[in-house]
């Protein structure tokens, strides 16, 4: 009996004396820690997002720190590390990166077109080229960049287009906005 107490002492220690992985904002293909590290690291197209990824961290201005609809970066790491627990992992990864892309995209670029206005006097505008990133903006500033919702990977904020309503959620599917867009002249 006492070498089991002894056994299970020892499993502890062992466990306590892990440390955990280093804070990290891109795939590390020279120590990978997450198995979507080694998914990454192993598959061209998903290497080339990650690349890509790390070239618009490096453009971003100071002024793109997260707010309360805009994810953290470390925190967005992590979730999109947590691809690795689904069936379609590869899937989920790469729509992790372009969707993290497009968020820091266009948080460093200037706000397209409004296209309708919302709740509380904020401002909808929607990217140019294919109408699947929306930004929510107040006084010039964005608030949000949501993207559409569907695969495995969830958006930190999305949104879903009715007829004119645009509806804003975050990562817990709580309406955060709604708006109207306006009628094009």
């Amino acid at each position: 009996m006492t070498a089991n107490l002894w056994f299970l002492a020892a499993s502890l220690w062992q466990v306590a004396a892990v440390p955990p992985p280093v804070a990290q904002e891109s795939a590390d293909c020279t120590h990978p820690v997450y198995a979507t590290d080694t998914l990454v690291c192993e598959d061209p197209a998903l290497l080339a997002l990650d690349r890509r990824l790390v070239a618009v961290l490096a453009s971003a201005p100071a002024q793109t720190a997260p707010g309360v609809f805009i994810e953290d970066q470390g925190a967005w790491f992590r979730r999109s590390r947590l691809c690795a627990f689904r069936a379609d992992h590869p899937a989920c990864a790469a729509q992790a990166y372009l969707d993290r892309i497009a968020v820091l995209s266009m948080l460093t670029s200037p706000l397209p077109v409004t296209i309708g206005s919302c709740l509380h006097g904020e401002t909808v505008a929607v990217a140019a080229e294919d109408h699947l990133v929306l930004v929510l903006a107040r006084g010039g500033q964005a608030m949000a960049v949501a993207t559409r919702a569907g695969g495995a990977w969830q958006p930190f904020v999305s949104y879903r287009r009715s007829g004119r309503s645009i509806t804003f959620r975050n990562l817990g599917g709580e309406v955060i906005a709604r708006c109207i867009a306006m009628r094009k002249s």
